[in-house]
């Protein structure tokens, strides 16, 4: 039996009964209908929060399909230090990309949150729903098995904290990334940049501002230099 997963597929525990699920809606098409599986087929399912279920499809009812979990391993996070994505909301579908790709880079957490050149001043439960979905296909796709967390604070310096290292990407920044830690959040400004007093707030509470292009990068790209910066620092 094939023992690593080519699909992966989410189930929220209280599905789970008896190590048996019956699977209905949308997965249960995907997996018919797209996939074309066939009972004594193996796929595998994650909840999100580390676990991996190896199941095995016993029954394709008309709109159902009978699961029996095999085997439940808990996978440990594969990078050993943990970064967290601060960003004030953009607009289009620019903030989709950047949850989308973040979530396939092993970010843990998006934190949204508002500075003064915000183009968008709100982030209503409907969008914030809408950004979860995002990152849990990309979670999915990246055959990954810890869905990021996704908030909105309206204060995000009492997120720094938090953090041993918090750093702003900031192409005339002269500071450098710092070895020895072990929690990061990486800030990303809207698409005018954070205000001069912002700055000055941040420089006080001892944010670094790291160039990670000495071009002007828009805030999604910035978003993605900067990930890709820090896990190759950090060799994660």
């Amino acid at each position: 039996m094939n023992n690593s997963p080519h699909n992966l597929f989410f189930i929220k525990e209280e599905q789970i009964q008896n190590s048996q699920i019956l699977l209905t809606g949308p997965e249960f098409h995907h997996i018919k209908n797209v996939l074309r599986k066939k009972p004594g087929e193996i796929i595998f399912f994650t909840n999100g929060a580390g676990k991996r279920y190896k199941s095995l499809i016993e029954q394709i009812l008309q709109n159902a399909m009978v699961i029996k979990i095999k085997e439940e391993e808990n996978i440990p996070r594969q990078n050993k230090i943990n970064i967290d994505l601060g960003i004030a909301p953009l607009k289009s579908g620019r903030t989709d990309f950047i949850i989308e790709k973040g979530t396939e880079l092993g970010i843990r957490k998006f934190i949204f949150f508002i500075s003064k050149f915000s183009v968008i001043n709100n982030l209503t439960p409907p969008r914030i729903e809408h950004f979860k979905k995002i990152a849990l296909s990309a979670m999915l796709q990246s055959q990954q098995y810890y869905l990021p967390d996704i908030i909105f604070v309206k204060d995000i310096q009492k997120e720094f904290l938090n953090y041993d290292l918090v750093v702003v990407g900031d192409r005339d920044g002269k500071d450098k990334i710092i070895p020895g830690v072990q929690n990061i959040l990486l800030m990303i400004g809207p698409e005018g940049g954070f205000a001069p007093e912002e700055i000055e707030t941040f420089s006080k509470k001892k944010v670094k501002f790291v160039p990670f292009s000495t071009n002007r990068l828009r805030s999604e790209t910035a978003a993605l230099a900067g990930i890709v910066s820090l896990t190759t620092y950090y060799s994660l």
